[in-house]
């Protein structure tokens, strides 16, 4: 408060006085402070560096000719001793030894010409120049820090004898793992987007999720949602954004933006089932299709549709949840606990249709998927090995039904007695669930929806009629894959040339009565009884049959060949796996790095490394991206 110039002439209140101890600090305060350099001797430190330039043009002369035995010098090796490496630090301009420490002119180093150089056996490079962009992808993937990912660098370089007490010149420091990683990083996130370019973007997959995130300005983090956007086929990450909320409006004009960035050639959409994405009138995909005033395809993820069945037919048996990751009935109250550790009891198999698959097939599925399958058939059979029984299931969790599936099943066969309750689950597990969860796994194109969503309707008829009543309601609701558009997409692709030709004939009539408005997408009713896919719906009245967007841009006469040969399609996928995947992957960036560029750089460069380099088992496995 003082602005006083000295003690003795200060006015300001006793309370506002300085103390007497303390008028030299301020004094000190107001004081200027300037920033002075001292002074460079430019022709001293040309003089150093011309000598050093010397002496290692000698010591090359010497290896060449003949090396002489050295005498002692800066590396403090004794005469007749073993000839040690000169550390990097006294090779540096300016760091020589205490003869060099004044100053002087161009011309007083005469003396110093004729110093003895202790001539190292390698000597030291000025910069390592390791390529370490595997490294790099590799220590993002796994999350390793620079430190670590240094540390163990440089320790197998000294197993196998590249670092050692004479050649120091490999060693990898915490900062050049730095920079490969911004380097692999920014390149990984180019290559995305130069793919995308040249393969053109002509679908939008999408999902997202709310995560803890580091801000940019400090180490504090924030509840953020992120959402994923991936191009199929192919699962080509594009980017990921941060709407403004969780509205339909503002996740549409991200999706826009993205989709004019990459030429508006965007023909088809996919999310899971929530309202949000599929309303019939201010989903995502609705009003996307407003926004570029031509209808898209729908591919809803098949997948999450089979999990509202489970979610249904589990509330009717056991009863409500109670949180995030708990149940209020007895069963999933056991479910809970660490199931695999009870004792197998004697059971009593369930017919049910889980297929068989290849062992090829098999390990092309996650560490869940394979437990459920196994436990599934293991149930259907009545054959439980220990191996098996034994495997450890992951953790409960509403947003993922398939390990409590896994769960349901483990407990029933270490169950003696089980209830009438539990009995029909597992009923249900082996009959229906898992046999079109897998069903939908080994025929994933969009040409096989509307074939996997009548298998559905056929096992679900095996059941008993309660169950019926729990699931048709369900699929009713969610019957965007029994759509005239996905029954039309499978027919045109079907082996069948009768089959053909009626599509041929449907997509010709709706191209008649076609208007320049978009076609609103309703869900028609669906036929429980149908013995064919083709049946599942109801072809009249003909105003509720439109042709699926894929096909539109095909003329009549591609149109008319499709009746003499199936029609090839892109593989676009029923499910939405891929994004969930890239969805995890964008979580553990949230906290990783900090900064949306910085995030999608981190993010491209661990999925470069999955796609490039999978977890492989022996070095036949192994591939160099």
């Amino acid at each position: 408060m003082c602005k006083c110039a000295s003690r003795a002439a200060c006015c300001c209140p006793r309370d506002a006085k300085v103390p007497s101890e303390e008028w030299p600090f301020l004094k000190d305060q107001r004081h200027k402070r300037r920033l002075t350099l001292g002074s460079y001797d430019r022709a001293t430190s040309e003089a150093r560096q011309a000598r050093l330039q010397r002496q290692l043009s000698r010591h090359r002369n010497q290896q060449h000719g003949g090396a002489t035995e050295p005498s002692p010098g800066p590396s403090g090796v004794g005469s007749g001793s073993t000839v040690g490496a000169v550390p990097a630090e006294q090779l540096r301009l300016g760091d020589t030894d205490s003869s060099d420490s004044g100053g002087g002119d161009a011309g007083s180093d005469s003396s110093a010409d004729d110093e003895e150089f202790t001539a190292p056996t390698a000597l030291p490079s000025a910069k390592n120049a390791d390529d370490l962009r595997e490294t790099a992808l590799a220590a993002d993937r796994y999350g390793v820090s620079n430190r670590a990912a240094a540390a163990i660098i440089n320790a197998f370089q000294v197993d196998i004898g590249r670092i050692n007490e004479n050649d120091m010149s490999n060693v990898v420091d915490a900062k050049k793992i730095w920079r490969a990683r911004n380097m692999m990083r920014n390149e990984s996130a180019r290559q995305n987007i130069d793919a995308a370019v040249s393969g053109g973007v002509e679908s939008l997959y999408f999902d997202g999720r709310k995560d803890k995130t580091c801000t940019d300005c400090s180490a504090a983090t924030d509840i953020q949602e992120h959402v994923v956007v991936l191009s199929e086929p192919g699962n080509l990450y594009l980017t990921h954004f941060t709407p403004q909320s969780g509205s339909a409006i503002h996740m549409v004009n991200e999706l826009y933006t993205i989709a004019v960035a990459f030429g508006e050639h965007v023909k088809a959409l996919g999310c899971d089932g929530t309202a949000v994405n599929i309303g019939t009138s201010g989903g995502v995909c609705r009003l996307f299709e407003l926004a570029t005033n031509k209808p898209v395809h729908w591919f809803v993820c098949m997948l999450h549709g089979n999990e509202l069945n489970l979610r249904h037919v589990f509330k009717t048996l056991d009863g409500t949840t109670s949180g995030p990751r708990t149940f209020n009935g007895a069963i999933g109250t056991s479910c809970a606990e660490d199931v695999w550790r009870r004792e197998v009891a004697p059971f009593q198999p369930v017919p049910g249709h889980v297929p068989e698959m290849t062992a090829e097939l098999v390990a092309t599925l996650s560490h869940d998927q394979q437990l459920l399958y196994r436990l599934a058939l293991a149930v259907q059979t009545g054959d439980m090995s220990d191996s098996v029984a034994r495997q450890r299931i992951g953790p409960l969790n509403h947003a993922r039904w398939l390990t409590l599936g896994a769960r349901v099943l483990r407990l029933y066969v270490s169950t003696e007695s089980p209830s009438d309750s539990l009995r029909l689950l597992v009923q249900f597990l082996v009959t229906h669930y898992v046999p079109v969860w897998f069903c939908i796994r080994r025929h994933p194109d969009c040409t096989d929806g509307a074939k996997n969503f009548h298998r559905s309707v056929e096992l679900l008829r095996e059941l008993p009629e309660m169950i019926q009543e729990v699931v048709r309601p369900v699929l009713q609701r969610n019957g965007y894959w029994a759509h005239p558009e996905q029954v039309l997409l499978a027919m045109v692709a079907d082996g069948d040339a009768g089959v053909r030709q009626e599509a041929v004939r449907h997509i010709q009539a709706a191209r008649q009565r076609e208007t320049e408005d978009v076609r609103p997408f309703r869900l028609p009713e669906l036929n429980f009884s149908a013995s064919a896919y083709t049946e599942v719906i109801s072809w009249s009245p003909p105003e509720s049959v439109t042709q699926p967007p894929l096909l539109r841009h095909l003329t009549d006469e591609q149109l008319q060949a499709i009746e003499h040969s199936p029609l090839q399609l892109p593989n676009y996928p029923v499910h939405t796996q891929a994004v969930e995947r890239a969805v995890r992957t964008v979580t553990e960036a949230c906290l990783a790095v900090r900064g949306e560029e910085a995030r999608h750089g981190y993010i491209t460069a661990r999925l470069k490394h999955r796609r490039c380099h999978p977890v492989f088992a022996s070095k036949k496995d192994f591939q160099i991206c």
